[in-house]
């Protein structure tokens, strides 16, 4: 199973709103290059991750736009570590019964 990555940048002069980058399958090149990203392991279900505790704005929730279908994404859990922060999932594409779209 392929791990997807995801480079995340701001979308507004707080740096709240966030959107996902193209999709990247080597995980060091996008934290060499980016602060912050999305970890996909299982469709549709991101990690966000940074690569420094000291990443400005680290702390607080985001309003993440989903890299398929530009919707927001739903925090599921809390921060796991410091560099891996909170899980959301798009709840628009992971329910395919009513229209959630496939990636591959």
């Amino acid at each position: 199973m392929d791990i997807h990555y995801y480079p995340v940048v701001d979308c507004d002069p707080k740096g709240t709103e966030k959107i996902a980058l193209c999709m990247c399958n080597d995980e060091k090149t996008v934290s060499d290059n980016h602060a912050m990203w999305l970890e996909e392991v299982i469709p549709y279900y991101f990690r966000l991750k940074v690569s420094n505790v000291n990443t400005p704005r680290v702390d607080g929730r985001y309003k993440i736009r989903c890299p398929f279908c530009n919707k927001h994404l739903r925090p599921v859990t809390k921060r796991a570590s410091d560099t891996r922060l909170e899980l959301y999932v798009c709840s628009s594409c992971a329910d395919t019964k009513k229209g959630g779209r496939h990636h591959a």
